[in-house]
């Protein structure tokens, strides 16, 4: 856990030798850059918790061929549309993309998330 730091810049791609890690947990830094693509690498990963950063860029599709559980996103830069690729995510109990620069219509592939407790 390496939140509520005052940590800065890109999150660095060595954490993508963490292939046993089951959590990253960076809320409440300033980190920047998009979200990194070395994240689909992690197979063992089910939680993501990177709100209120300063991350840019959109919500990649690839996400959604994750074995996540958590994905918690808000509070930053974020642009674009939510991705339809994210109704795969169907263990997934909990989505959090509020307060970022989100645009269009929320994809109806989210209702293939029937185990999701929070949206």
């Amino acid at each position: 856990f390496l939140d509520e730091n005052g940590l800065v810049g890109s999150i660095p791609s060595s954490l993508a030798k963490m292939t046993r890690v089951n959590y990253i947990t960076l809320d409440d830094n300033s980190l920047t850059g998009s979200i990194p693509s070395w994240l689909v690498q992690l197979t063992s990963l089910t939680d993501i918790y990177w709100r209120s950063n300063s991350l840019t860029g959109t919500i990649p599709n690839w996400l959604g061929q994750t074995g996540l559980t958590r994905l918690l996103l808000s509070s930053n830069s974020l642009i674009g549309t939510i991705p339809s690729m994210l109704g795969q995510l169907t263990r997934s109990y909990y989505l959090s993309l509020d307060d970022n620069s989100l645009s269009g219509s929320i994809p109806t592939t989210l209702g293939r998330l029937t185990g999701l407790q929070s949206l």
